[in-house]
């Protein structure tokens, strides 16, 4: 065999042109297709390391886990989930895709002023009789553009059981794109279905071949190592350190910092306080924005 695999092949699996079971992900060969093989930014994060070694990137076996921002034991998650989806820790996590997570490095690399999750009051559609709030991963105001990070679930692709129909799905999209174009927006759609590939490397080769996106900015001089680096850090962890470095800073001010809204640096902020990242109390700050409210008005009463 190419892969240096010996051992008995099935009849049925040779007239099936699926001889190798290596190949086809049966069997995990060290330095073949074993996960620190063919996906090492995932297999260290894997609480016993060996299972990096018996196990290949579409294995079904459910391991423990590490997260690398609080070091939580993240127990029985399938090795094949976290290669799809990424590790999300019960404790940390950001709550935000990785496409998203992309696109969002990227802008902020490009230093573009960016909206994330929009939702204009405009972005109002019908499904099966209701009215519903649409909303957009990316808006950029300066280039009259939404960007949408198209992954694997909806979209026309898989759903998650008993939600929504995948015929809906692709009504959601068509209707958020009409209601865009009628607001003169163009919407750019990046394709994120990565499945069992590489998915830094499969979404930056549909970035980079995106001719929409490509118009619009200037790539060039991004640096892409540093956006796979930042991806895998937690922006929790993030807003949590600016917070402890800036404490007077009120939460609308590290939204515009990090271009979120006030309400998911609060609900960051709190989590941060209770793994330890930084000291938040929401009371403080109202206490805080009472008093400098009672002395601005003193002051316009000089």
């Amino acid at each position: 065999m190419i892969d240096g695999y010996k051992g008995e092949i099935s009849e049925c699996n040779l007239t099936k042109g699926k001889g190798c079971p290596v190949c086809y992900g049966r069997t995990t060969l060290k330095g073949i297709n074993d996960l620190w093989t063919t996906n090492p930014e995932i297999a260290k994060l894997l609480a016993n390391p060996e299972d990096g070694y018996k196990y290949s990137k579409g294995s079904g076996v459910r391991v423990n886990w590490i997260c690398p921002n609080c070091n939580n034991i993240i127990k029985n998650i399938r090795i094949n989930n976290v290669v799809h989806k990424g590790l999300f820790c019960p404790l940390c996590s950001d709550g935000i895709s990785y496409p998203e997570k992309f696109m969002y490095n990227l802008l902020n690399q490009l230093n573009i002023n960016f909206d994330y999750q929009y939702s204009p009051k405009w972005c109002v559609y019908n499904l099966n009789g209701k009215e519903k709030c649409g909303r957009y991963d990316f808006y950029i105001p300066s280039k009259q553009a939404i960007i949408e990070m198209d992954g694997g679930l909806g979209h026309g692709n898989k759903t998650i059981k008993d939600k929504i129909s995948i015929p809906n799905t692709i009504y959601i999209d068509t209707q958020k794109e009409i209601l865009a174009q009628e607001y003169n927006l163009q919407v750019i759609r990046i394709d994120c279905d990565y499945k069992d590939e590489n998915k830094f490397q499969y979404i930056k080769s549909s970035v980079l071949h995106n001719r929409q996106f490509c118009n619009l900015f200037w790539l060039s001089n991004v640096n892409w190592d540093i956006i796979n680096e930042t991806i895998q850090t937690s922006l929790i962890k993030n807003v949590c350190s600016y917070k402890t470095n800036h404490k007077e800073e009120s939460t609308t001010s590290i939204g515009q910092k990090f271009d979120l809204n006030r309400s998911t640096i609060r609900r960051y902020l709190k989590e941060g306080n209770k793994l330890g990242w930084c000291h938040y109390d929401p009371h403080e700050e109202k206490y805080r924005s009472v008093i400098n409210a009672s002395k601005y008005r003193k002051y316009l009463q000089k």
